[in-house]
């Protein structure tokens, strides 16, 4: 959900925003429905204290 709002998780736990889930939220969780890993979907995986940008081909 927070990749979705585009704001950080600490955020989203601590100070929810007060509106409806953007279409962009339903569209990432359909894909992972179908199996489609975390880190393509949001484009990025956390390594250590790095962020890494990934995709389909890596």
């Amino acid at each position: 959900m927070a990749e979705a709002l585009h704001i950080d998780r600490d955020r989203l736990i601590l100070s929810p925003p007060q509106r409806e889930a953007p279409d962009r939220f339903f569209q990432m969780v359909d894909r992972r429905k179908v199996g489609e890993p975390v880190a393509y979907i949001t484009g990025r995986r956390a390594f250590w204290n790095i962020e890494l940008h990934v995709g389909p081909g890596c």
